[in-house]
Parts: C-alpha cells; structure tokens; sequence
C-alpha cells in the first residue's frame, strides 16, 4: 500500500492551481531525518493553524491565522489525519464504508434504513487494534453481547447486530449494494443519513479546511515547517458544493457532457 505521502497529489484538489513550481523551490536548508524527534541544530518547535490552500506531492501550502503562506513538508515519519463529512451523492463504486446494524441471520435483511456510515481510506500503522483492523478490513462481523450467540448458533429468524466493512457496488436511489468481503450485502440508506469521512491522507481535502501543523523549522525561514503531524478537518460537506471536488465525479461529469454534445 502506498504511503500517504506519496497518494497526495494536485489533483485530489479539484479546483485548486496546482503549485508544483512553488514547491519545488523549497528552502534553502532541510531539516534533517534524524532531526526529526526534536529540536536540534538550532531549529525550533512550530505550530501552525490556518485554511489550506494546495496540496503537491509530500507538501501543503496554507494561509495560517495571521495570513502568512505557510508551505509544510511531510516528514518522513508524518501522520496525516483527515476528518470531515459526505453528502450521499459523493459515494462513489470502490469506495470503502463501514456501519452498523440490525440484520435477521436468516434472510440477512437489515432491520431499518442505515442512519449513520463511515467512509474511509486504510490507515496501517505498526500497532494496531483487533478493532482498528476490523475497521480496515472487509467483511461482516457479529457484535455479540452476553445474551446473543454467534451468528448461525442462534434460532432460525433471530436478530442479531453486526458491523459492515465493504466496498461501495452501486447506490440506487436510497438501496447500497456493496461487496463485505466475499459476501454482497444489500441496505436501505436513510433519507437523512449522515457520513463521516476519516482518511490517513489528504484525498478528500478541499480548499479552506482547516489545518493545524506541528513539525520544526529553521527560524530564519519560518514560511518553511517540516511538518511531523497534519490534522485537517473538512470545512463543507463533500458532494454538496462543486462537482469538481472530486476527480471521479469530475472525470465522468466530463465525459457525460462530451457524449450529451455528440448526439
């Protein structure tokens, strides 16, 4: 799997100029790898809030609170972290989700509409929960308390709670087909259902998210921060503004109108 930084890419930012000839100037001293962990060589703690502006490969560029451009790059040890929510019209085929809910273990019905999923991106980091890689990894999964059984134990017609950790097929009106695994999984979405959406990347960001960065940098170049944590926090609802905030909508948005005008 590729590593966050290397996923991060013009792109992924719709309307955004891309900044490549910026960032690729960079300053003049670069912290060092092994520098990382604090301090040293005369470099000094920073920490950065402000509205982000672009993405380009392993760096961002924002405007901080006191409207200064602020340009970080990713060390190499960097987490990025990405938070925010989806309109239902930003789902997409391949997308990954996961959810909760009541399912009969005979006709594998669920018992009401889906009020509240996740999409994510997979985050690995060396150590990581049963919980956490249950979260990343397809499949359905039976959340038993002290008077349920397994799945498949208990008799015929029995209601039993399970998380949902699958690939997006096709959203039909309010009907979800994804893939669990092996096993395909049809719901019923509600009409009012709210989608968080968690990524270890910058896919999803949007011009004016907020951002907050810790890292270090050298104080004669303070427009410059190596950046050991990223947090950005989605400022809209995605698929609720411009189509082109996402590059598939925006690829086949492209392509329908082209088909519209041939005919």
């Amino acid at each position: 799997m590729k590593s966050p930084a290397k996923t991060l890419a013009p792109k992924c930012l719709g309307v955004l100029v891309c900044w490549t000839t910026v960032f690729s100037c960079g300053p003049s001293v670069v912290v060092g790898q092994g520098q990382e962990s604090g301090a040293q060589g005369g470099l000094e703690v920073a920490r950065v809030s402000g509205k982000l502006e672009a993405v380009a490969k392993d760096r961002i560029k924002l405007k901080s609170s006191d409207g200064q451009e602020i340009f970080a790059i990713m060390a190499r040890r960097c987490t990025v972290k990405y938070s925010g929510m989806a309109d239902v019209k930003f789902l997409r085929p391949g997308q990954l989700i996961r959810f909760t809910a009541d399912f009969d273990t005979q006709t594998a019905k669920s018992q009401a509409p889906i009020k509240d999923l996740v999409l994510f991106r997979p985050v690995r980091t060396r150590k990581m929960s049963k919980d956490q890689l249950q979260d990343q990894t397809a499949g359905v999964y039976p959340l038993a308390n002290d008077s349920e059984r397994p799945v498949g134990a208990g008799p015929i017609g029995k209601v039993q709670k399970f998380k949902v950790v699958g690939q997006v097929r096709a959203l039909q009106g309010n009907n979800l087909q994804l893939m669990a695994g092996s096993r395909p999984v049809m719901v019923e979405l509600d009409a009012d259902v709210k989608i968080q959406v968690v990524a270890g990347d910058a896919m999803f960001c949007m011009p004016g998210d907020a951002v907050k960065v810790n890292g270090l940098r050298n104080p004669s170049q303070p427009q410059w921060v190596q950046a050991d944590s990223i947090e950005i926090v989605g400022s809209q609802s995605l698929g609720t503004a411009n189509p082109k905030q996402n590059p598939r909508s925006r690829s086949r948005g492209t392509q329908a109108k082209s088909q519209t005008a041939n005919k």
